[in-house]
């Protein structure tokens, strides 16, 4: 519903309450028989009661800023505050003592966010690393730095979910589509008591719109942009919700096509933007509400994406030009579902989720030179291309009990179990190489000519229970205990073949078991209820893994220049504890929000990967990072229909002892993390006549310089220089259509995101990961 819509219906409910035309009516017939209070009986004595209190032109804002039930939990309240879920019930983001940044579906829409990149950059104290293929989330600057697609063994820092099922994926993002989003919830710190392991640093949750027993709805959005230096970028978004029984139950279905533009050129090859992207897929959500008491979701979500190369360019070749000798495609496909059930009793409320996640992953490394080791005429054979297959599957559920939000005491208790499986395998075959080498591949375990043949397969189990209660101390103390066990166990078989695999070939299985608990302290003391300060100890924790072996005679120089004689078998779990102080305030009836936290994150051995020159990976614990961070978020309303957003966000990451597995000493910089991020809107919507609309929005976001390396000394480290980007947007709104103009990257900024050198390739280069060049476009929205 478009904001004009949403005000027209506000102002008749005020008319009819300044006229006093409800006076004689229960809130029950006024829902029957009005047509414009379509809200629930909840939302009109709220309404009433607000009116009442201010008498005057905050009563609209006040009523919306009442606690709503769990089902009104609808994201931008007003366009002051919004209501999450991040504690498993239902508050707005100034009432939740901890750094949460929640973006209303109102403004996500206006940063044109279709996927995480689009809105991090308005986020403090949440950076990414990586391109559009596989996007790296970092919190607070718990990192060692980045990972790879064949680390399958090394785990998320930060939680992702949607609605109540978790789909992050090591430390990437799926990257889905975000159409038909309520809000998104980024919480900052550790959520360990209610997220578990894998949030250590934070979580992110997506959270969509759910299907309305009352009301037909549908929209569509078609979207057309031309990238410089690329391609026309197409999109198609549509929605409709279908009320099957009136009150009782609906579905509401979601579809989406996009074509990103490539804008990289092969100048081996001779393509032109080869790095364009295509995605579609969709999601059926339904709702049966078959008694006031009970509610049941559930959804299905699939997504398909084919990127015709990576997004990464040879700097040797200049700006946006690779020089791989043949493309590199990426295909990936999620499929999601869930099931949740909420029932209220009288003395508490049950929540039940049931989810199950299925992801798969196909990509190709060219590797030209890599068969130089055991070829020296390797130019004369077909091009080296490993292929690279991932999938996993993850079944989790979860039990809740919680109070009633009407006990002064809230508690939730839960128990969570979880089963995952993860496999991934390589093959390296070159046509040729056993003649051309003198050796035959079959006496390593391998078919003919198939250089390295791998087939990891991991599973873990884990069982959790868990506790959170608020205690009221006087009138405005509230203390806050937490905590959670977890005992996981964790096997694997790998099995490796070929030459580049000697001697370790053959099948090798591992075990691991662990457990632990992790708790959480936090004090709040609200002046009044708009002034608010809070205390916060939090531990976080993430789950250890098997080491896949590596070649003794291969790889002997590497890990002995890393302090090692031999890979481990395992690497242990990781912990850190986070110490925060924080302050949330609205000043000048709301007109002025400012939010500001400061933290202290104590990481002792933590988990440290290093990928060798001979091609294997190695994960071991060691050193210890202390990171102090700053991050202050406000909103001004200056004016009806004018909002100002800001923020800043400061950390720094360091190393506290010398980390030779890496090259690291005491005192350097974490990989990828920002000293400094700010960020900042201006969204104006203004009414141009009775029935239409027009808005303007610009955004900007900075990210500060970044080493990709602990040591910047190191000759394979680089430094990325700080960039910043402008985007803008114009459009006019009516009650069922819309029509916008935008500019991503308005500047044409060339901000890298990451560079390394690749020695492997027939034409070894530089890489550089770069951000989208400047886009412009027209969207068009029509609704029912």
């Amino acid at each position: 519903m478009s904001v004009l819509r949403r005000r027209q219906r506000f102002s008749l409910i005020l008319d009819k309450i300044h006229n006093n035309d409800m006076s004689s009516k229960t809130p029950l017939e006024i829902e029957k028989g009005d047509p414009v209070a379509s809200f629930s009986n909840r939302a009109v004595l709220m309404l009433t009661v607000g009116f009442i209190s201010m008498h005057g032109s905050h009563a609209l804002a006040q009523a919306q800023g009442a606690a709503p039930a769990a089902d009104e939990a609808v994201g931008e309240a007003s366009g002051n505050e919004i209501v999450v879920t991040a504690r498993k019930r239902s508050e707005t983001v100034q009432d939740v003592p901890t750094s949460i940044r929640a973006l209303g579906s109102e403004e996500l829409s206006k940063l044109g966010a279709d996927s995480i990149e689009e809105f991090a950059g308005q986020t403090p104290g949440l950076s990414l690393t990586g391109n559009r293929a596989n996007t790296q989330v970092v919190v607070r600057g718990v990192t060692t730095g980045p990972v790879n697609q064949d680390q399958a063994e090394i785990k998320e820092t930060v939680g992702l979910y949607i609605d109540e099922t978790p789909i992050a994926v090591q430390r990437f993002s799926p990257n889905l589509k975000l159409y038909d989003l309520e809000r998104v919830e980024v919480l900052r710190g550790p959520q360990g008591t209610l997220y578990g392991a894998g949030s250590m640093a934070g979580a992110i949750r997506l959270i969509t719109r759910k299907p309305d027993a009352g009301d037909f709805e549908a929209s569509a959005k078609g979207q057309l942009a031309g990238i410089d230096h690329g391609g026309t970028t197409r999109t198609i978004d549509a929605m409709v919700n279908i009320p099957v029984v009136q009150d009782k139950f609906a579905i509401r279905a979601v579809g989406f096509y996009k074509h990103n533009a490539g804008f990289i050129d092969n100048v081996v090859t001779g393509e032109d933007n080869v790095n364009s992207e295509v995605s579609k897929g969709g999601r059926i959500a339904a709702r049966f509400t078959p008694s006031a008491d009970t509610t049941i979701d559930s959804f299905v979500s699939y997504q398909k994406s084919r990127h015709a190369a990576r997004s990464v360019y040879a700097e040797e070749a200049g700006y946006l030009n690779t020089t791989v000798a043949v493309n590199e495609p990426y295909v990936d496909r999620n499929l999601i579902a869930s099931l949740t059930v909420n029932q209220e009793l009288d003395p508490f409320d049950v929540t039940l989720v049931g989810s199950y996640r299925k992801k798969d992953l196909g990509y190709l490394i060219e590797t030209g030179t890599f068969v130089s080791f055991v070829a020296p005429t390797y130019r004369n054979l077909p091009l080296g291309v490993i292929g690279n297959n991932a999938d996993q599957r993850d079944y989790s559920g979860e039990f809740r009990l919680s109070s009633k939000s009407s006990s002064p005491v809230q508690w939730t208790v839960g128990a969570f179990y979880e089963n995952k499986r993860n496999h991934f395998d390589q093959d390296l075959t070159v046509a040729g190489v056993d003649a051309a080498g003198g050796f035959s591949s079959p006496a390593f375990g391998a078919n003919r000519d198939q250089l390295f043949a791998s087939d990891i397969n991991l599973k873990e189990r884990q069982i959790a229970l868990f506790g959170e209660i608020v205690v009221p101390i006087g009138d405005k103390l509230k203390a806050t205990v937490g905590g959670r066990y977890f005992d996981a166990k964790q096997s694997s078989i790998v099995q490796f073949a070929g030459i580049f695999a000697d001697p370790n070939t053959g099948t090798f299985p591992f075990r691991n078991k662990e457990n632990g608990f992790n708790p959480k302290f936090n004090l709040a003391y609200e002046f009044d209820r708009d002034h608010m300060v809070y205390a916060q100890a939090a531990k976080g924790f993430r789950l250890g893994g098997t080491n896949e072996p590596v070649p003794a005679t291969t790889c002997a120089a590497d890990l002995a220049a890393r302090g090692l004689s031999a890979a481990p078998d395992s690497f242990k779990s990781d912990s850190l504890w986070n110490y925060e102080v924080g302050a949330k305030t609205s000043w000048f009836d709301r007109a002025l929000t400012v939010n500001v936290s400061a933290y202290k994150i104590k990481w002792k051995n933590p988990q440290v990967t290093a990928q060798l020159g001979c091609g294997f990976n190695v994960f071991v614990n060691a050193g210890g990072l202390d990171i102090t961070g700053t991050e202050l978020e406000t909103i001004i309303r200056p004016a009806e229909g004018l909002t100002l957003r800001g923020g800043l966000g400061y950390t720094d990451s360091k190393l506290t002892e010398d980390l030779s597995f890496v090259g690291g000493r005491e005192g350097d910089r974490a990989p990828f993390v920002p000293k400094w991020q700010f960020n900042g809107s201006i969204d104006y919507t203004h009414a141009l006549s009775k029935t239409l609309e027009g808005f303007a929005f610009l955004s900007v976001q900075n990210t500060g310089d970044r080493n990709t390396r602990f040591n910047p000394t190191l000759a394979a480290n680089s430094r990325l220089p700080a960039y910043t980007i402008v985007n803008a947007r114009l459009g006019v709104n009516a009650d069922q259509w819309s029509v916008e103009v935008f500019a991503e990257n308005l500047g044409g900024s060339r901000g890298r995101t990451n560079r390394n050198f690749y020695p492997f390739s027939l034409t070894p280069m530089t890489q550089v990961e770069v951000v989208t060049p400047r886009t412009i476009g027209l969207e068009l929205t029509v609704r029912y």
